[in-house]
C-alpha cells in the first residue's frame, strides 16, 4: 500500500485541511483506494504566564512588567486597556489584558496597578544670586520691583508625574548683622511639591552693597575779600542715596606776598555710613 496527501488552507493561519489517499495493491496488481480527510483546528486559547494580581510601578513608567502569554500553535498578541480607580497619591488603575492567537482564541487577565512616585520635582530654570549697588531702596517691595524691572528670570520647574505641582514663593529681607559694604540682603524662597509630598526648595539671594561715594549738593564758591572784612565761612552739604552723610571741613593756610595776605583752602569731606567719601 502507498499513501499520498494534499493540504489546503483553513480559516486561520494555524488551521488547514489534509486529504490523504491510500492505495492498496496486491501481488497481481489489483488495487483499492480509500480517502481520509483530516481537519487541523486551533480551538485552544493562549495561556498567560504567571503574574501578580496587584503590583506597584513607577508613575512615569506605567508599562513596566507587562504580562506575556504563550500559545500551543503560534504567536500571541497581547493588548490591554486601563481604567482609573481611586487610591494612591500618584494614582491607581485596573489593567485588563486580552491575549489573542492567530485563530482568534482569547484569554483574559486583570491586574490592579498602583502608581508610586518617589522622585522630587526639579527646577529647570533658576536665577543666579546677584549683587547690586544700593539705590536707596526703602522697602523689600522696592527691591523686588527693581529686580522685576531688570528682568531677573523667574524659576521654571517640572515634575516626572505631576503636571501641576504646588508652587510656593516667599520673599524675605535680611538686614541684621551685616557689615559694610553690604547694607542689606533679601531673597526669594521657592519650593515645589508634587502630589506625593516629594519636594524641592531653593533660595535666590540678592546682596545690596554700598560702594558709591556721596555727592555734594552745595559747595561755597571761591571768593576774594579784604583782610579787614569778616570771613564768610559757609558749610557744604552732601547727600547719599543709601545712608546719612557727615560732612567735615579742614582748613589750610597758604601765606601770601605780605603779612596780612593769605589764601585759605577749605576742604570738605563727605563720609557715608559705609566709609565712602567725596571731597570738595
Amino acid at each position: 500500500w502507498t499513501v499520498s496527501g494534499v493540504t489546503s488552507p483553513g480559516q486561520c493561519a494555524n488551521e488547514y485541511v489534509m486529504i490523504r489517499t491510500y492505495v492498496a495493491t496486491d501481488a497481481c496488481g489489483n488495487t483499492a483506494t480509500a480517502e481520509q480527510v483530516i481537519n487541523i483546528v486551533d480551538t485552544t486559547a493562549p495561556v498567560f504566564a504567571a503574574y501578580e494580581v496587584e503590583i506597584e510601578v513607577p508613575c512615569d513608567d506605567v508599562n513596566v512588567d507587562l504580562l506575556t502569554a504563550s500559545d500551543n500553535c503560534g504567536d500571541v498578541t497581547v493588548t490591554f486597556t486601563d481604567t482609573e480607580v481611586s487610591g494612591s497619591c500618584a494614582g491607581r488603575f485596573i489593567r485588563d489584558y486580552v491575549a489573542t492567537d492567530a485563530c482568534g482564541n482569547t484569554a483574559t487577565a486583570q491586574q490592579v496597578v498602583t502608581l508610586i512616585d518617589e522622585t522630587s520635582p526639579v527646577f529647570t530654570v533658576f536665577p543666579e544670586d546677584m549683587t547690586i549697588e544700593c539705590q536707596g531702596f526703602e522697602s523689600l517691595e522696592a527691591i523686588l520691583a527693581y529686580l522685576d524691572e531688570t528682568g531677573v528670570s523667574f524659576p521654571q520647574y517640572e515634575d516626572n508625574c505631576d503636571s501641576e505641582p504646588e508652587f510656593v514663593y516667599e520673599p524675605f529681607l535680611i538686614t541684621e548683622g551685616l557689615d559694610c559694604p553690604i547694607v542689606a540682603q533679601c531673597g526669594k524662597y521657592f519650593s515645589v511639591t508634587d502630589q506625593c509630598g516629594n519636594f524641592v526648595e531653593r533660595t535666590f539671594t540678592v546682596t545690596i552693597i554700598d560702594t558709591t561715594a556721596p555727592e555734594f549738593e552745595y559747595v561755597p564758591e571761591n571768593y576774594t575779600t579784604s583782610c579787614e572784612a569778616e570771613l564768610v565761612l559757609e558749610d557744604a552739604y552732601a547727600y547719599d542715596v543709601c545712608s546719612s552723610v557727615e560732612v567735615s571741613v579742614s582748613e589750610e593756610i597758604i601765606a601770601g606776598n605780605c603779612p596780612n595776605a593769605y589764601t585759605m583752602i577749605r576742604t570738605f569731606t563727605a563720609l557715608d555710613a559705609c566709609g565712602n567719601e567725596a571731597t570738595a
